[in-house]
């Protein structure tokens, strides 16, 4: 625990921290009934919201969504914490690097990212870094949460945002089941023309996207 809280400590020596515009605890209470769902994600809240600030167009979005897995819970949170290879569930990041890959789970890392968000013709390329920290893990949850450092390309004023798993009961029939949730804030300046009418049309679609890859590649290397 001293180590973490050091660590912590000195990567806000170094960075422009972004504090949560939410509280973790109280999104994770405020979880929705899971009756039905399953693999397919299913949408909790999108909201997109243009505004101004200084003479500075911004563009804010939420994005909530959850699923339920027939995998197990230590299987997906293995996947979701390799921050080397945040390119096999985000199939529009480039690449990603853990800058601190010695430090085990206890401690932040910091990931490098670069991803290239570009949907007919509308967006951008984007390099960034982000503090990862994983702030629960046991048998029957894990919680691994991001928050934006700097942005060297792009136009993110903030992205922040968490990843829950939740062991659930076994089906019926006794495969095991792990309740999945992705929720991210982000924040954009110096808007991009066309840029809230993309991300309408294809949030959904890149959401369901990242479950599909995240079940697969964990399936796959089970």
């Amino acid at each position: 625990m001293l180590k973490k809280i050091f660590t912590l400590f000195l990567l806000l020596l170094n960075t422009s921290f972004y504090l949560y515009s939410f509280d973790i605890n109280n999104k994770i209470a405020d979880t929705p009934s899971i009756d039905g769902l399953r693999k397919t994600a299913k949408r909790i809240e999108y909201k997109l919201n243009k505004y101004e600030k200084n003479d500075e167009e911004y563009l804010s979005a939420i994005s909530d969504y959850h699923a339920v897995f027939d995998l197990p819970l230590c299987s997906l949170a293995k996947v979701i914490s390799d921050h080397e290879n945040g390119d096999k569930v985000f199939k529009r990041l480039v690449e990603t690097s853990d800058l601190n890959p010695n430090d085990d789970l206890s401690v932040p890392h910091r990931q490098r990212v670069y991803n290239s968000a570009k949907f007919m013709g509308v967006g951008a390329d984007y390099i960034y870094t982000t503090i990862v920290d994983v702030e629960k893990y046991t048998e029957d949850v894990f919680i691994m949460s991001w928050k934006l450092v700097s942005c060297e390309i792009g136009n993110f004023e903030s992205y922040n945002g968490f990843w829950y798993l939740k062991k659930l009961d076994p089906d019926k029939d006794g495969h095991c089941r792990t309740y999945v949730r992705l929720y991210a804030e982000t924040v954009f300046n110096n808007v991009i023309p066309m840029q809230d009418v993309v991300m309408n049309m294809f949030t959904d679609s890149e959401t369901r996207d990242v479950f599909r890859s995240l079940y697969k590649y964990t399936n796959e290397n089970e």
